[in-house]
């Protein structure tokens, strides 16, 4: 029970570190713009500013500056204790507006808890490029085009690949990937990569490959080891045969546990063999993923994702499986114990793989 606990309580500080969902927020804005503030006024327990628009994405205004306020429980340093009192820094971003009386307006937050600023707004850009200025569509399709635009104007990497890949517009987020991948940024290039493992793209494991020279060097590169161990499911035998070979080749070392989870995660018949081998490593953990990837397969369990993590559906191991026994169900593990306990688990699975791995080779 401690360990779901733990599961739980670290999905929340993620989902609370980079911000809320863009569809969802996006559903509860009364408009969407982007816009700069020259200045603001802070209390303990409001922000107010004026904010001049410079490009709508949802919604219609009257006038090209507006008046926002949003009440909140300032943390840290108030500089000042009166809302008469400026602070000159400006700040242009995406914001997600809601009507309030008259012709005022309040601020979602749309980047995790209030803060200064930062999760009132999202970056923008001061003009989009060619690369993401597309013909009008959904306003859903122009928030992802605004959001990667403005993610890469200002650098601004952290958190970008969830709140895109949150979004419902498959035809924003594959412009996105094309122009990301095209860049000649090499940071833009690893975001894309990260956006593409997180969409499980066919062609995402190769693009890593591609990059990996720079890539692995990067302060980018744990953007793509999340969305490898936690997002990449994509289950065709030509990718798993290159997640094997990451997982094979000491060229890849550093993506070596990201690309273990995936294929344990996935427990399809083609990621057999490299499961099987787990069960000989010499790391404890290692071998105890082998039995969890195994198991998962004999017994029948869904793949693994991040939505069925939270609701723990990923356990339910209800589907169809001629491999399920008595025996397999009594030596399902998912999670390490005690050493005499994991011992036994993986003479099981070592013996099962022995018996059965003909019947995959002959497929």
């Amino acid at each position: 029970m401690k360990n779901i606990t733990t599961i739980l309580f670290l999905c929340f500080l993620h989902l609370a570190a980079f911000g809320a969902d863009l569809s969802s927020v996006a559903t509860q804005a009364d408009a969407i713009v982007v816009g700069t503030l020259q200045e603001r006024a802070e209390s303990p327990t409001l922000v107010s500013f004026k904010l001049t628009v410079e490009r709508v994405i949802k919604g219609t205004l009257l006038d090209t500056t507006i008046n926002v306020s949003h009440p909140w429980i300032r943390r840290g340093v108030v500089v000042g204790d009166q809302l008469n009192v400026p602070l000159r820094v400006v700040v242009r971003g995406i914001w997600f507006l809601r009507r309030v009386a008259g012709s005022d307006w309040d601020v979602l937050p749309s980047r995790g808890p209030d803060g200064l600023l930062v999760g009132l707004h999202l970056p923008a850009a001061e003009g989009l490029s060619s690369r993401f200025a597309q013909p009008p569509g959904s306003v859903e399709e122009s928030l992802v085009l605004e959001t990667a635009a403005g993610a890469e104007a200002t650098d601004s990497w952290r958190g970008t690949v969830q709140l895109l890949k949150s979004s419902k517009s498959s035809a924003g987020l594959k412009k996105v990937l094309a122009a990301y991948l095209a860049s000649p940024n090499p940071n833009v290039q690893i975001v894309g990569v990260s956006l593409s493992l997180a969409q499980s793209d066919q062609n995402a494991i190769a693009e890593l490959i591609r990059i990996w020279p720079f890539a692995s060097a990067s302060p980018l590169l744990g953007e793509v080891m999340r969305e490898l161990r936690d997002s990449y499911r994509e289950n065709s035998p030509g990718s798993i045969a290159q997640l094997a070979t990451i997982v094979t080749s000491p060229s890849f070392s550093e993506l070596r546990s990201a690309a273990v989870h995936a294929l344990v995660a996935i427990h399809s018949t083609e990621t057999l063999p490299t499961l099987g081998g787990l069960l000989e490593s010499s790391a404890p953990d290692e071998r105890m993923k082998g039995v969890f990837g195994l198991s998962s397969f004999a017994n029948g369990c869904p793949i693994q994702r991040e939505e069925n993590v939270v609701s723990m559906e990923y356990l339910q191991c209800g589907q169809a499986s001629r491999f399920r026994t008595p025996e397999t169900v009594a030596h399902f593990a998912f999670r390490r114990g005690p050493a005499q306990q994991e011992e036994e688990l993986v003479a099981f699975w070592r013996n099962w793989w022995i018996q059965n791995k003909t019947t995959f080779s002959q497929r």
